[in-house]
């Protein structure tokens, strides 16, 4: 009896002082598993990887992480690779894979842009690929490859713009036989056409008879919209459409290509206007002399040029255009041909900081525009609206990717060009300018970007997450009210580029982490059970369970009963 009694009473005062117990116990190590959902066997791969590792590793899915582990082919955004990060790789089997398209295609209506498309192969050596591009299950185009190794090629697929708007469009590699993995076979991209006129300005210091016949003609293209000067006498200018009031870089920013005939009459600053057109604005100057280069524009020349009075005209190839008075230079690194006379280029085009300048030395062409033979109205079109097109507005946007998953994440990336940069006070100061980024999402609901500036000096990044399928529209502006526009699709059966292994191929070695094959995933479950594990160390109050009442009752109960079989009260 005394004994219960003890028990009970040693209860009751346990559970009046409430004592702790320190107790200590290891926590699963937080790791972050960065797989393709879409892709069976990543998802193979993450069920295998989480049952070896039993409760010595918590999977995360964002936040705070001790380790990383990739697998297969996509590209985490780990900042500065701060934890180890370890790789699982796909067995190296043959066949072909996309490592690099552009996510956006941009085209004018009714005109034929090139794709540039990356494949890479694997084990394919005398067998042919095909390369195709779809519009749904429609086949637009199509080019066969065919491997001498393990090489890795660029392919053009062509794309002819028919409507305006926004398409989305795969490419797509046939695979090859007996090849497994087909998810990195197919990208969609984003294709978008819009009507869009080339605004050329044409300047003549006097009349220039290969800058007329190309103004002229340009000005009976609906594609273009044509401005121009003309001096017919010092004091005496004519004018049409909407021309700079003086030639400076100020009056050039609204064109995207300036024609310059008998460049030779140009002053030295205003050489030096055409000069900043080319380099800040980033659009194309073209020279069109009607006789030997000589005077300011000169020092604009990659080098020195000659001259060739030929008997009869020549065909310049490429291009078709025919010539008897020709200006040429030796081929020179960075100088691109458009036209050229036993290999000298005769008209060509070379980098000038973000634009170009285009030299024609066909100084007599114009002579030979009747010859059933000349293409010369056809590549001088051509050649404009191409240089037009490839000048940037104030805000270039790009969408990588341009065709995501719901659920899924793009990337924004705004380019500020030059000209709307305003230069900082001092020797080292950059330079300064607002931006503001807007996205909305299918639902109608307009969200703010963060913007965050890049080491490329006007250059700036944001992610956008998307959680509807449908189209999102971004719209990116500045201060100075230069609105740029985009849009990108999120669908739930988009195809995106998947990464290419060699992206993190120096990374586990550069940051503590293994690389195991999909087929033998020990050596990164050895490898996360070796992450030292955190302890948690924690105050226990035992007295708090309710098993101590279930035996406090008992000894009190017990107590009473013997006392009772005893006859004592």
């Amino acid at each position: 009896m005394t004994a219960l009694r003890t028990i009970a009473i040693l209860v009751a005062l346990g559970g009046v002082l409430d004592p702790a117990v320190g107790l200590s116990r290891a926590i699963p190590t937080p790791v972050q598993l960065h797989v393709d959902r879409y892709d069976r066997d990543s998802a193979d791969v993450e069920r295998r990887l989480r049952a070896s590792m039993d409760d010595r590793v918590e999977f995360v899915a964002t936040g705070d992480a001790e380790a990383h582990v990739v697998v297969g082919d996509v590209r985490p955004e780990l900042v500065a690779f701060a934890k180890p990060v370890s790789i699982v790789r796909w067995p190296d089997e043959p066949g072909t894979a996309i490592v690099a398209v552009p996510s956006t295609v941009q085209a004018p209506v009714n005109s034929i842009e090139s794709i540039k498309v990356t494949v890479r192969a694997r084990g394919l050596a005398g067998q042919s690929s095909a390369v195709l591009l779809q519009d749904g299950h429609v086949e637009l185009a199509r080019t066969e490859h065919r491997w001498t190794g393990d090489e890795t090629a660029t392919i053009n697929l062509p794309y002819l713009a028919l409507t305006a708007g926004a398409r989305r469009l795969t490419v797509r590699v046939e695979p090859a036989k007996g090849e497994r993995r087909l998810t990195d076979n197919q990208v969609d991209v984003l294709a978008m056409a819009e009507s869009r006129e080339g605004r050329v300005a044409v300047i003549e210091p006097r009349p220039s008879w290969p800058a007329g016949f190309i103004r002229r003609q340009l000005e009976s293209e609906p594609a273009f919209r044509v401005a121009s000067i003309l001096r017919t006498a010092t004091d005496v200018e004519t004018r049409a459409g909407e021309p700079p009031r003086s030639i400076t870089l100020e009056q050039l920013l609204p064109f995207e290509v300036v024609i310059a005939g008998a460049p030779e009459e140009f002053r030295g600053a205003e050489v030096d206007a055409l000069r900043r057109f080319a380099a800040l604005r980033g659009g194309t100057v073209v020279l069109m002399p009607d006789r030997r280069p000589s005077g300011a524009y000169v020092e604009l020349l990659p080098r020195a040029t000659t001259e060739q009075l030929l008997t009869e005209s020549q065909m310049l190839e490429p291009a078709g255009i025919p010539a008897s008075e020709i200006v040429s230079i030796t081929a020179t690194p960075g100088v691109r041909a458009l036209a050229s006379l036993n290999s000298a280029p005769v008209i060509f085009s070379w980098p000038l900081g973000a634009g170009r300048v285009l030299f024609s030395g066909a100084l007599d062409a114009w002579r030979y525009r009747g010859d059933p033979r000349s293409r010369t109205r056809e590549f001088w079109r051509d050649a404009i609206m191409t240089a037009a097109l490839a000048a940037p507005p104030r805000v270039q946007l790009e969408m990588k990717p341009a065709v995501v998953r719901p659920g899924g994440s793009a990337r924004i990336v705004a380019r500020v060009r030059p000209t709307e940069i305003v230069s900082g006070q001092g020797e080292n100061a950059g330079g300064s300018f607002t931006i503001e980024a807007r996205v909305t999402g299918p639902s109608g609901r307009d969200d703010n970007v963060r913007l965050h500036p890049t080491i490329e000096r006007g250059t700036l990044e944001g992610l956008v997450t998307t959680s509807l399928p449908g189209v999102y529209a971004v719209s990116v502006s500045l201060a100075s009210g230069a609105p740029s526009q985009t849009t990108f699709l999120a669908r739930d059966e988009a195809f995106t580029l998947s990464g290419s292994e060699t992206v993190l191929e120096d990374v586990p070695e550069l940051t503590g982490g293994v690389v195991a094959s999909s087929t033998d995933l020990s050596p990164v479950v050895r490898h996360l059970s070796e992450i030292p594990r955190t302890t948690l160390r924690q105050a226990a109050h035992p007295m708090r369970s309710a098993w101590w009442m279930a035996a406090f009752a008992a000894a009190l109960c017990g107590e009473w009963t013997l006392r009772r079989r005893s006859g004592l009260r």
